[in-house]
């Protein structure tokens, strides 16, 4: 359940109202407690304090100025109070509770320590994604508290349904074997071995392996509470083994104490984690298929090594080690997904035949849509319907034994994007990582939890010194790769893709990320005449509706050499860094002119620099800085859209100078790797081209 800004209605009354969110019972009381999520001990003190959500606020139960989770229980609701809706309800309560919580007392508490809930955006940038929770909804307090003038009394009652919102549990997020056992699932070896339907798994004799093929989804039964419950009931009955055994068969279901939870459903509430499933799961076992069908041998795999060796990556893009010679043995969960959505398309290019490279194609098409961020309904349906294609041709070109239960729950993975958002909002590369920071703290193995808490308490009060609130090994300036995503405001990159993908009519110039920064010295020029004409350009078409109107344009300017949006760095070609500076977007037309078509499509380019310039907005009427990256765009080859999705081909040759040159970085689709120059057989003969990959799927 999601709290969303009640501004009310015609009536005055909010949309939502108290019953809403906590509806009461016969006696006036709210169904769900604070206490029952935090249940106190002998002493009267919860179990669980506001130090387990929010690291960063004490908890001393000697202090005056201490937060507890019981201050912030507004105590029971009589029968006229639930009857009311939310705006009645806090308007009319003005008491002030003084035996602990202080709304004052807590900012001023906050103050002191420099950790303001209310901070400004940018402090947010080294900030842990629960403090953006903490951010999101204390900028909901304070608009409602403003909105409808509410006492302190009312704001407790907000912060209260806030922080029991967020005690619940919200989901089960492990791989396949420990998610049967934590939920009570059959393991995926038994005849219902699937968590989400009730699809039979046979074999065909006594010891055989289970068939699990078959991806006609519309056939299968849902699992459903009722039945779940059903089950547990008819286990709890069961007077033997043999019966137990009996239902565990027929259902799937095993007992768990998670089905005791009253607002936990156990079928809906557990995911599919696309980092096992996918990469771990898939992508390692379609390796092991190719060795097997004699298509990845000793010398096809030195072939691939070289090819990958030879990509360039953009910055922050590992590097798959020297070990694909050794027949891909030791792949981290990072490098696997580098290798499914970067280097496999281009490396397995010759290697397999047509028809398997073609089934491979569809998989990486699924999983780059699947991995980005963000993601609409759009794209993961038609992801769905891919992974449901690939599925089908596996069945058909290596048989129905080398079907594996990864398969049939990946057809399931919709439903989880649709409850939780973007794969990357759940999957489980920091708990990997964070395994792997913990297992570096120990030393030895005498007392190794000791040493784990010593070293894990030594960073958390090192970390207060950054204001980070987590340890220094997962700061920001360490998220890259898969944990990247982990890091970013959702909304912040919504609003930069959209604004990348949009018409450039719509185009926001000055909608750059408040997360960004230029990690370079800024030096010094001036324009020349034919560079400021086109930058004049520029600003026409930004400013379409002002055009008559443009102010005067300065002829100095800023470059500098690479630019950290969104987490990511672009570089250009005149970084010390050897990462590839290829970018794509919505620019460019023919001849270096500046395509302001609605059908625009997208185009690759090599940044050779970034230049910062200051011009008076002429609809702020202020001067604005404005921040553009200087291109060379590669030409339109002619079998552009032959290859396998995602990648592409371009020209070894560059547009002409034109307006195009200069673009918003704000307009950049994302970053690219690139191939060395290739030597490819066309159907009117041998051309050169360069063979590019971009980090986001592009249409």
């Amino acid at each position: 359940m999601k709290l969303g800004l009640c501004p009310g209605n015609e009536d005055g009354e909010p949309d939502v109202a108290l019953d809403d969110v906590c509806p009461g019972n016969e006696d006036g009381e709210p169904d769900v407690m604070l206490d029952d999520v935090c249940p106190g001990n002998k002493d009267g003190e919860p179990d669980v304090a506001l130090q387990n959500l929010n690291s960063d606020i004490e908890v001393d139960y000697n202090d005056d100025l201490a937060i507890r989770a019981n201050d912030i229980h507004p105590g029971p609701l009589d029968n006229e109070h639930s009857s009311k809706t939310l705006k009645d309800d806090l308007e009319n309560e003005t008491e002030v509770i003084d035996d602990g919580f202080d709304v004052d007392s807590m900012f001023e508490l906050s103050n002191e320590r420099n950790e303001a809930p209310f901070c400004d955006q940018d402090q947010l940038e080294h900030r842990s994604p629960f403090h953006a929770v903490v951010h999101f909804y204390t900028q909901f307090l304070i608009y409602f508290q403003l909105r409808f003038n509410l006492p302190e009394r009312g704001l407790q009652l907000l912060l209260y349904f806030i922080v029991e919102l967020i005690c619940k549990l919200d989901s089960v997020a492990c791989d396949t074997p420990a998610t049967r056992k934590v939920c009570g699932y059959t393991s995926c070896s038994s005849t219902h071995g699937c968590s989400k339907c009730l699809k039979t798994f046979s074999c065909s004799a006594f010891g055989e392996k289970l068939d699990y093929s078959g991806f006609d989804r519309h056939n299968w039964p849902l699992r459903t509470l009722d039945q779940h419950c059903f089950a547990l009931h008819a286990l709890e009955n069961a007077t033997c083994q043999t019966q137990c055994e009996q239902v565990e068969r027929e259902f799937g279901v095993r007992y768990s104490e998670l089905v005791r939870l009253p607002y936990f459903n156990i079928i809906k509430q557990h995911i599919i984690d696309l980092m096992h499933n996918g990469y771990l799961g898939t992508a390692k076992h379609m390796v092991s298929v190719w060795k097997d069908h004699g298509f990845l041998g000793p010398i096809e795999c030195e072939k691939i090594q070289a090819k990958v060796d030879n990509m360039t990556v953009p910055y922050g893009i590992g590097r798959i080690p020297h070990k694909i010679c050794s027949k891909f043995s030791g792949l981290t969960a990072d490098q696997w997904r580098n290798w499914t959505n970067i280097y496999s398309l281009y490396a397995l290019k010759e290697i397999l035949p047509d028809e398997h490279y073609s089934c491979w194609a569809m998989f990486v098409e699924a999983s780059m849509q699947l991995a980005q961020h963000p993601v609409s309904v759009h794209v993961i349906k038609a992801a769905d319907l891919k992974l449901l294609e690939f599925c089908s041709t596996f069945e058909h070109l290596y048989s129905k034994q080398a079907c594996t239960p990864n398969m049939h729950m990946r057809c399931h993975l919709m439903e989880c994007i649709l409850n939780y958002g973007p794969a990357s909002a759940f999957w489980l590369y920091p708990f990997e990582r964070y395994n792997g920071v913990m297992q570096s703290f120990v030393g030895n193995w005498m007392m190794p939890e000791m040493q784990m808490m010593k070293r894990f308490t030594a960073y958390q009060r090192a970390s207060c010194f950054e204001h980070t609130g987590i340890p220094t090994e997962l700061c920001a300036d360490r998220y890259e790769g898969s944990l990247l995503e982990t890091t970013v405001d959702v909304y912040e990159k919504s609003n930069y893709q959209q604004n990348a993908s949009c018409s450039i009519c719509a185009i926001n110039v000055l909608m750059l990320p408040r997360i960004h920064s230029t990690g370079s010295r800024t030096v010094e020029f001036f324009f020349s005449d034919c560079d400021l004409y086109y930058l004049t350009q520029v600003y026409s078409v930004i400013y379409s509706d002002y055009s008559s109107q443009m102010p005067f344009i300065q002829k100095t300017y800023g470059v500098f050499s690479d630019l950290t949006i969104m987490g990511e760095r672009f570089l250009s070609v005149k970084s010390r860094s050897q990462r590839s500076s290829v970018i794509v977007a919505k620019w460019c037309g023919a001849n270096g002119q500046i395509d302001t078509s609605v059908s625009s499509k997208y185009r690759y380019g090599e940044v050779q620099h970034f230049i910062q310039h200051h011009m008076t907005s002429p609809e702020t009427k202020t001067l604005q800085k404005h921040l553009f990256a200087a291109v060379q765009w590669f030409r339109i080859h002619p079998r552009q859209g032959c290859t396998a999705k995602p990648l592409e081909i371009v020209s070894t040759d560059f547009e002409p100078e034109g307006p195009a040159t200069f673009i918003p970085v704000s307009r950049i689709k994302c970053r690219c790797a690139i191939s060395p120059k290739e030597l490819i057989q066309f159907d009117y003969g041998e051309d050169c081209v360069y063979i590019v990959c971009p980090m986001t799927f592009v249409n």
